[in-house]
């Protein structure tokens, strides 16, 4: 049992969570998975021989790294490794100047537009038939908040296919803090700009099922495009010059 001790004060009880966050770290990453339950505070604070302020502490950074869950009232559980932080600073920028919406989707399109040729190259068959079953209830949604949600699993699923976690991660982040934007823009055009959405869908999926890396990225970047000049018209803006 790994015994910590510290003297009173804020920064040693600080200094105290960040040892026991590394240790539960690296715990987690041996013994846990996803869903996984950790120790309550108090049967952690008694094993590292620390208090339980500062076992939250270490549990709220472990929260901002993404690696577990905190519920009010519950245990924490241990997360997939999602990247909070950079999710929490992507959102803080949005809700403090809502003009940067135009960066994040010229990020995204850099970002997506790679993963859709990198999946093209690497998306396997089952990993293509959800996204073809994806893109089917897409078109038959009935309802803004479905089809929202099914338009963020069709990109998170190509995001995934990529093969690499770091543009998986860095979509998931975005496409949190683009979800309300998203639900907005179905709002106001009532629906004018689905079937749009749903042929450049098609065509993603169709270089993606060719096995087409060019063909994927170029029909990602064309629908991204329009995305943003969608975004420009809600705003009334101009849209982008070719």
């Amino acid at each position: 049992m790994s015994q910590l001790t510290s003297p009173l004060g804020s920064s040693s009880r600080q200094t105290v969570g960040a040892t026991v966050a590394e240790l539960l770290r690296d715990r987690i990453r041996e013994n846990y998975t996803p869903g996984d339950e950790l120790e309550s505070e108090a049967a952690l604070a008694a094993e590292f021989g620390a208090s339980q302020r500062a076992v939250r502490d270490a549990l709220r950074i472990l929260t901002q790294q993404g690696l577990i869950e905190t519920h009010q009232g519950k245990r924490a559980t241990v997360g997939s490794l999602r990247p909070v932080a950079v999710s929490g600073y992507f959102q803080m920028v949005l809700e403090e100047d809502h003009a940067s919406m135009a960066d994040l989707i010229e990020m995204r399109e850099a970002l997506e537009s790679r993963a859709a040729r990198y999946a093209a190259e690497r998306i396997d068959d089952d990993e293509l038939r959800v996204l073809e079953q994806t893109f089917e209830a897409i078109e038959s949604a009935p309802e803004i908040d479905d089809r929202v949600q099914l338009d963020l699993r069709f990109h998170a699923l190509i995001s995934r296919a990529s093969g690499n976690r770091f543009l998986a991660s860095l979509a998931e982040s975005m496409s949190s803090v683009l979800e309300e934007e998203r639900r907005r823009g179905h709002e106001l055009s009532h629906g004018r700009n689905h079937g749009k959405s749903d042929e450049e869908h098609a065509l993603i999926l169709d270089a993606i099922r060719r096995r087409d890396p060019e063909g994927a990225e170029l029909a990602m970047r064309g629908h991204l495009l329009a995305v943003a000049d969608r975004w420009r018209a809600m705003q009334g803006r101009p849209p982008a010059a070719s």
